[in-house]
């Protein structure tokens, strides 16, 4: 899970070093869900950001399809304001594993 989570917070412009990969692993947690479990509601705040380990989300906007992701994945508005609301509707479509880490954390990590 190290190596994955490293790639995606590169693919997103974050390069956090292995130490605090660790450390925000050790703080996250692991969740297996089912098949259609809202994971994150349009509008509403998420005090996570959220990795799609395994499985697949459906994406809409205004209650329309955007897209359907694929793991790995990481949902996140990584910014310096941690109470932006959900762009975005991610529902599971599938047996999943999502990782779940504070929102918090992973700024103060990111911004060293």
């Amino acid at each position: 899970e190290m190596k994955m989570v490293a790639k995606l917070f590169a693919a997103g412009g974050q390069t956090l070093p292995a130490a605090q990969i660790a450390r925000l692993l050790a703080l996250a947690a692991a969740h297996d869900v089912k098949a259609g479990l809202t994971v994150a509601r349009e509008g509403q705040v998420s005090p996570d950001v959220l990795i799609l380990l395994s499985g697949s989300c459906q994406v809409s906007r205004d209650s329309s399809r955007v897209s359907t992701t694929n793991a790995p994945y990481l949902f996140a508005n990584i910014s310096n304001e941690v109470s932006i609301p959900n762009p975005t509707h991610v529902l599971t479509t599938s047996p999943s594993r999502l990782l779940t880490l504070p929102k918090d954390l992973v700024l103060k990590l990111a911004s060293g």
